[in-house]
């Protein structure tokens, strides 16, 4: 990226796109090990971390489809795995002995090598101290790339709160659809829309009242706006059902926008997300 060099770019695009399709699924699982599995099914979040700064990398070289892969992957698998005091916890009622039946309080924080929908694999500890680090790197990447800035404005990129010298962002998802900026410089604000939600049910506002927007790709640009501006993008999350073939098993499940609530099969040890026919509200 910093050389320019676009033939590398390309080549690191069908890595991402293709070569890794086989070991991976589109909300961030990845494969422990894709020539030899000690434990079959078995993931590791050092690989998630590593797709997900990649993504931002790609997404700053002008595709901005891949911040929302970035986004995708925190809120669906890097967040829902990690072992964290709070984090729902989904215990099996037919589950094998070797299944844990309460949160493990010395994991607090950390993460291990998780299933596709499962937090613990058996035979794989619940908070390994590298593995740990490469997801706070990965974290550190999203909060660090979440807002750019550049002589056409300042990006919101990825839809977490965060702060720099150019913005402060609040956000309110995976609770609701809304995203406040407040400028901390003159610029025009452009905010990254995401791929399943349409234009007529998006807006950008300021002080309750829709601005005008450019549609730059997926990029609402706003006209120039003071230092100090408040902006608030609203749009709903949509809700959606999705299925896809992880690892030889098929996975159905339900986004709220970015984030997965819903996935059958439940996870068998430690299920990361309730299953479908548990949802209280139904699919449209």
């Amino acid at each position: 990226m910093l050389k320019k060099d676009l033939e590398t770019l390309k080549h690191a695009r069908r890595i991402v796109d293709k070569g890794l399709a086989p070991t991976r699924s589109s909300f961030g699982w990845s494969v422990e090990n894709s020539w030899r599995e000690r434990l079959v099914g078995r993931g590791e979040i050092n690989n998630t971390g590593d797709m997900i700064q990649t993504a931002i990398h790609l997404g700053r070289t002008g595709h901005p489809r891949y911040f929302e892969m970035a986004e995708r992957m925190v809120r669906s698998h890097v967040l829902p795995s990690q072992w964290l005091k709070g984090q729902e916890f989904h215990p099996q009622t037919d589950a094998p002995e070797s299944a844990l039946k309460e949160f493990p309080t010395d994991a607090d924080g950390g993460w291990g090598c998780p299933s596709v929908n499962d937090r613990h694999v058996p035979g794989a500890g619940s908070a390994v101290l590298d593995i740990t680090q490469g997801g706070i790197q990965c974290l550190w990447a999203v909060l660090r790339h979440s807002i750019d800035q550049d002589q056409w404005g300042v990006r919101l990129n990825i839809a977490f709160s965060s702060e720099s010298e150019a913005a402060r962002v609040v956000s309110q998802i995976p609770k609701e659809g809304r995203v406040s900026i407040t400028l901390k410089r003159e610029a025009s604000l452009w905010y990254r829309k995401p791929s399943w939600v349409s234009w007529k049910n998006f807006s950008i506002r300021i002080q309750g009242n829709s601005v005008a927007v450019r549609r730059i790709g997926t990029w609402a640009v706003t006209s120039k706006q003071a230092s100090g501006t408040v902006l608030e993008a609203v749009y709903p999350l949509v809700r959606r059902q999705e299925e896809e073939w992880v690892h030889y098993k098929r996975y159905r499940f339900v986004y709220e926008g970015d984030t997965i609530v819903a996935m059958s099969p439940r996870g068998t040890y430690a299920p990361m997300y309730p299953g479908i026919e548990e949802l209280t509200v139904a699919l449209p």
